[in-house]
């Protein structure tokens, strides 16, 4: 039950990294570095480095074990996950408002 909650908490910090109003002002001058753009255009590789950056938070950059290796990469792939459902469900809303208009 713990996995899901630190995965929930890198799936948040993914979104305000890469949609959230209150960090626009970070985000803005960073996206025109090259490598920051691509970084926040990837939810797979933003949910890589949200994993790093919690378990670090969580256990310590000094105290890894085998097992603190594995949240980067599970993070990374929970958040493209949602990143993915939040777009389906966004295309569908979309879909049903234009075909509410017809």
């Amino acid at each position: 039950m713990t996995l899901v909650f630190i995965l929930l908490a890198c799936a948040g910090l993914t979104f305000i990294l890469k949609y959230g109003s209150i960090l626009a002002w970070l985000r803005s001058p960073l996206i025109k570095l090259k490598f920051f753009d691509e970084l926040f255009k990837c939810s797979l590789c933003l949910g890589f480095w949200s994993g790093v950056m919690i378990s670090g938070f969580l256990y310590g950059f000094k105290t890894w074990d085998n097992i603190y290796y594995l949240l980067p990469l599970s993070s990374a792939g929970f958040c493209w996950a949602m990143d993915g459902l939040i777009g389906i469900i966004q295309w569908s809303e979309l879909y049903m408002e234009s075909k509410n208009k017809k």
